[in-house]
């Protein structure tokens, strides 16, 4: 019961974010701004989740897993109720800060939740059932959203829907969240969470897995914030199709954390997030190579069938490294709320890197992914230089 109300939180608020994406167009149309100011909605929610997260962690390790999550969904129903009737886009993204400060529970205690209960290799098998469900949220949230804009009730009615949902949320956690946490910190000052921090900073290995997990979210997110613009507005695809050619990525990935569930044991968590890294990066070569050498065959269509390994290799990445990381630490809470923070930063980072770089083409949402990927296969080179071949894989 507890897992599943954690996968539900996770994808609720997840949702939030994939529902909205195919209203972005719209969003700057009906407030007469620029593509750049309406990405704003999208950067600062993503900043208040990052926020909220380094709070959310020591606070969890203190009072508990329970309260702290009721308490932020209680503030994410409150601005989801607000975001209905944002009457200016400067309140639009104020509220969706608000929102992200209170759906940035859901990641940092849903998780820190999985990891009291379960460690090592038993932690990334039931990180990746977390993981295949809630990666239906950015399969489930476009195709939602989408069908809403093509209805022409406007994009408020998004928002609506998130709100009721949210709300039973919010009354499910009440009557079957039970505590997980066995020993909580009994103090909680400034010192003891900075310095708890500090502890993170100099844990060399869990910096070494949270950054390429920062990493490959960092681009996840930047190609879920253009990909409306590049395939709606560049090039002309129905909005109401949108939701479906997520949904090919989303049904990728599922079968990618099936496959590392069954590969986890034979080959090891290190080896599978270099497999996945390469099936991500191999994917975009090719699709900017196709871009300057057969731009006739780049269709929506073709790009998303050349990315499905791509989103097959992302479940390779994002169980396994942020299973080893927790592996190096005690403190679940504080560790879930640093990698949810650097998560959400990179995110953030990589919407406005390849927003400041569109030029109505594929090319700069497929670039940020090489880097990426080429980034953190030097984090793992330099690991095995300095370990062997490959690293350890404890459990604390």
């Amino acid at each position: 019961m507890v897992l599943f109300l954690v996968i539900m939180s996770i994808t609720i608020c997840d949702i939030s974010y994939d529902m909205y994406a195919p209203g972005l167009p719209q969003i700057g149309a009906f407030f007469g701004v620029a593509q750049t100011i309406v990405q704003l909605t999208v950067s600062m929610n993503l900043l208040g989740g990052a926020l909220s997260g380094l709070i959310y962690g020591p606070l969890s390790d203190h009072y508990g897993r329970r309260s702290v999550m009721l308490w932020g969904i209680a503030i994410f129903v409150i601005a989801s109720i607000g975001c209905c009737f944002a009457w200016s886009i400067g309140v639009l993204i104020v509220l969706r800060f608000l929102q992200g400060l209170g759906a940035g529970v859901a990641g940092v205690v849903g998780f820190a939740i999985v990891n009291d209960m379960y460690v090592g290799e038993a932690a990334a098998k039931n990180l990746s059932i977390v993981n295949m469900v809630v990666s239906l949220s950015p399969a489930v949230g476009p195709i939602m959203g989408s069908y809403i804009v093509s209805l022409g009730y406007g994009w408020r009615l998004l928002f609506v829907l998130v709100s009721m949902i949210s709300v039973l949320l919010f009354l499910a956690l009440i009557f079957g969240l039970t505590e997980t946490i066995q020993n909580r910190r009994e103090k909680l000052s400034l010192s003891s969470i900075l310095a708890e921090y500090g502890a993170l900073f100099r844990n060399y290995r869990f910096l070494c897995f949270a950054l390429v997990q920062s990493l490959t979210i960092m681009w996840v997110w930047a190609s879920m914030a253009n990909l409306p613009f590049v395939f709606i507005e560049g090039m002309h695809l129905p909005v109401e199709y949108y939701g479906y050619l997520v949904a090919m990525s989303v049904v990728s990935y599922i079968a990618g954390t099936i496959v590392n569930r069954k590969l986890i044991g034979k080959l090891g968590m290190m080896r599978m997030i270099v497999l996945g890294l390469l099936s991500v990066m191999i994917p975009d070569v090719i699709v900017i190579m196709c871009h300057y050498a057969f731009p006739a065959f780049l269709t929506p269509l073709f790009i998303e069938m050349i990315w499905l390994p791509s989103s097959f290799g992302i479940a390779f990445i994002t169980s396994n490294s942020v299973a080893i990381a927790f592996g190096e630490v005690r403190d679940k809470g504080a560790a879930s709320a640093f990698i949810s923070f650097g998560q959400t930063i990179f995110g953030a980072c990589g919407i406005y890197i390849v927003g400041k770089f569109y030029n109505g083409t594929i090319v700069p949402v497929s670039v940020l992914p090489i880097v990426c990927c080429l980034l953190g296969m030097s984090i793992i080179w330099l690991l095995t230089k300095r370990e062997g071949m490959f690293p350890r894989e404890k459990t604390v």
